[in-house]
C-alpha cells in the first residue's frame, strides 16, 4: 500500500494515510478512459434538434402552375426543399445520443482516472470538511490553505448545506459524492480534495463484486 499526506483543513501535514492496491496502483487505461469520457457527454445530449420535412410544412398541396407554357421551372408543391418556406431535406430529427458501458468497466475507467490524478499529484486527502457559517470565505480559506489555485473537485460522503452554500458561489470549485464520481469529473478538474471517509467509500466500491451485464 502506498502511503501519502493527509491533510487538515488549514493545510497542515497530521499523518500518513495509506491507499488500497487494488485502487491507486493499476496501469491507466487510455481506451477505457475513452469510453468512459465519451460515454458521460453522450448522455449530456438532449438530443431534440429538429426540422420539418416536406410533408410537415403547413400549406396548400396544389401544384403552384400548370407544367408547360408558363416559362417558369416545373413545380409541383410550395413544400419543396428549394422553396423558400419548404421542408428541409435530410434535417436533424429529435434522437437519443446516449451510449453505455458495463458496470464494471465504469469502475475500472474510475481507478485509471485515479491513477492518472495521482501520477499528476492531483490527489489530496484531508481528514475532514466542515464550516461553521455556510460562508464562501470559509470554503475559500480552505482553498487557500491547500494552496489550490486552479479547478477542484470536492469530494465528500454527505455534504450538508452549509458546506455547499459556502462551495456554491465559487466557480472553480464542485462537489461531488463517491456514488457518483465518475471518470469525466476527474480527468476535467485539476485537483481533486478526497475526504478520508470518502477515499474509503472509493476503496470498498471499487472492491466491490458486481454481476456481469448481459
Amino acid at each position: 500500500m502506498e502511503n501519502v499526506d493527509l491533510y487538515n483543513i488549514r493545510g497542515e501535514v497530521i499523518g500518513k494515510i495509506s491507499l488500497l492496491n487494488k485502487v491507486f496502483d493499476a496501469s491507466v487505461n487510455e481506451g477505457l478512459l475513452y469510453q468512459a469520457v465519451r460515454t458521460h457527454l453522450s448522455r449530456q445530449r438532449r438530443g431534440t434538434a429538429s426540422t420539418k420535412r416536406r410533408s410537415e410544412v403547413s400549406g396548400s398541396r396544389r401544384k403552384p402552375w400548370r407544367q408547360k407554357g408558363t416559362g417558369r421551372a416545373r413545380a409541383g408543391t410550395r413544400q419543396s426543399p428549394i422553396w423558400r418556406g419548404g421542408g428541409v431535406a435530410f434535417g436533424p430529427q429529435p434522437r437519443d445520443y446516449s451510449l453505455s458501458v458495463l458496470k464494471r468497466q465504469r469502475k475500472s475507467a474510475l481507478v485509471s482516472a485515479l491513477m492518472a490524478k495521482m501520477k499528476e499529484d492531483g490527489i489530496i486527502v484531508v481528514d475532514r470538511v466542515n464550516v461553521e457559517k455556510g460562508k464562501t470565505k470559509e470554503m475559500a480559506s480552505i482553498l487557500h490553505s491547500l494552496n489550490i489555485k486552479k479547478k477542484v473537485l470536492l469530494v465528500v460522503t454527505s455534504g450538508d448545506d452549509l458546506l455547499k452554500r459556502s462551495a456554491r458561489n465559487i466557480k472553480r470549485l464542485n462537489m461531488s459524492s463517491p456514488s457518483t464520481l465518475n471518470a469525466y469529473e476527474i480527468l476535467s478538474h485539476d485537483k481533486l480534495i478526497l475526504t478520508v471517509d470518502a477515499l474509503e467509500a472509493i476503496e470498498s466500491i471499487r472492491t466491490s463484486k458486481c454481476k456481469m451485464s448481459k
